[in-house]
């Protein structure tokens, strides 16, 4: 049945679907998360922005554990009639499909924060469609996305709601960001360290130590964020677009430009993606108070 649907995909492709499906699965990568959840912490609210981001990296975290347990191969790497499109997005094993199930968590937990109905439609559509995104390129089993898709929904469904009433009690935050960041720096810096050292193998670990090294930079800068540095949301149309821009052009220029310039080993991986986070939730509006981007807020 599987294979059927593979096959039915593979036989009704064209440049205009491969253009389609590529755009759609777009949806389910890192940068559309980024600018999504910078645009909540640094113009809607702090703590629904790291709320947003906590959710969708333990899902992540998640998906790649379950990968190193089934270790289950793409599809393009067992049939010879599937071939794999997009491939820079198919790193490591296949099942449960990261893009399917980031997908699903992120967009229902942006649904607790749009709280429309129409969203919420939209929203489970989107991640349908990002599914089957993955499966017309060949690069996951149906039953890949939709593990994906409902373990998504599920742990977004469970967690959100839980998480920002976390963040909101001083006690509690301290503990999970403190206390788990501390956790997922050090599985992250131990991984970078063993995969450059060829001690594990790259291409099975690398996508952890990356979900671990992002993780651990939003929970520990989330700390400080909440405790000392303490930015305000409030600002004009000008104020907000300006350091939306700045913070999400500085974002990226660290999360791919020192991947142009720097060597591609996991140690400088794991400093891009920690300081990816640490920069977005803690430095950027350090600064920002300090040039009036931002004011300062007891709240």
């Amino acid at each position: 049945m599987q294979e059927q649907i593979l096959l039915f995909f593979q036989n009704i492709a064209s440049n205009t679907l491969d253009v389609l499906f590529v755009v759609i699965t777009f949806f389910g990568e890192q940068e559309v998360f980024i600018a999504v959840i910078g645009f909540v912490f640094w113009n809607i609210s702090r703590k629904k922005g790291i709320t947003l981001g906590i959710v969708l990296l333990f899902s992540a975290s998640i998906n790649e554990g379950l990968k190193l347990i089934f270790r289950a191969p793409r599809p393009f790497q067992v049939l010879d009639e599937i071939t794999g499109k997009r491939l820079s997005t198919a790193e490591g094993y296949a099942f449960p499909s990261g893009h399917t199930q980031s997908a699903s968590t992120f967009y229902i937990s942006l649904a607790y924060i749009i709280r429309k109905k129409w969203y919420t439609l939209a929203a489970i559509f989107l991640s349908l469609l990002v599914g089957i995104s993955r499966v017309y390129l060949g690069v996951h089993w149906p039953i890949d996305t939709a593990v994906g898709f409902v373990l998504g929904i599920f742990i977004a469904a469970l967690l959100y709601p839980v998480i920002l009433k976390w963040v909101s009690d001083d006690r509690i935050l301290k503990f999970l960001t403190i206390g788990f960041g501390l956790f997922t720096l050090t599985a992250s810096i131990t991984l970078a360290l063993l995969e450059t050292f060829s001690v594990i193998p790259a291409e099975v670990y690398t996508n952890m130590m990356k979900s671990s090294a992002l993780f651990s930079g939003l929970l520990l800068a989330s700390f400080l964020s909440e405790t000392h540095i303490k930015f305000g949301n409030d600002g004009s149309i000008t104020i907000k677009v300006v350091r939306y821009l700045i913070g999400l052009a500085t974002s990226f220029m660290i999360l791919s430009v020192s991947k142009l310039v720097l060597p591609d080993i996991a140690a400088i991986a794991f400093c891009r993606y920690f300081l990816t986070a640490f920069w977005a939730f803690a430095l950027f509006p350090f600064i920002g108070i300090r040039t009036g981007l931002f004011q300062r807020s007891d709240s």
